[in-house]
């Protein structure tokens, strides 16, 4: 998934770049007067910020996206953990019980041969 967002902020970026060169070669092979130029200019100006602005803002988009994506993760990781923790801590419980059960037998059964 990160990879599309990045693939769509790169094929942003390409755009945007290729808009303003595009729109400079226009603006410098076009025979207007300087006035005309310049308000076209001032135009692409803002267009192009415009456009910075949406691009500024789908990228803040897609790293909050990101961000709860790896909160939610790392809380289910952090579940699991406790989860597989808390059912080992268990079984070694109860394996430590087995053994003091089966070591209690050995040693009744080592004192009824010594006859104790």
């Amino acid at each position: 998934m990160a990879r599309i967002k990045n693939s769509t902020a790169r094929t942003a970026l390409v755009a945007v770049t290729a808009g303003l060169i595009g729109a400079s070669v226009a603006l410098l092979l076009a025979p207007q007067s300087g006035r005309k130029t310049r308000k076209k200019l001032r135009r692409a100006g803002y267009d192009i910020a415009r456009r910075g602005e949406l691009f500024c803002e789908d990228l803040n988009h897609s790293i909050r996206e990101l961000v709860e994506e790896l909160e939610e993760a790392s809380v289910r990781g952090i579940d699991r953990g406790r989860e597989a923790g808390t059912r080992i801590y268990s079984e070694i419980i109860d394996s430590l019980e087995a053994g003091k059960e089966t070591i209690s037998r050995q040693i009744d059964r080592l004192r009824q041969r010594a006859g104790y």
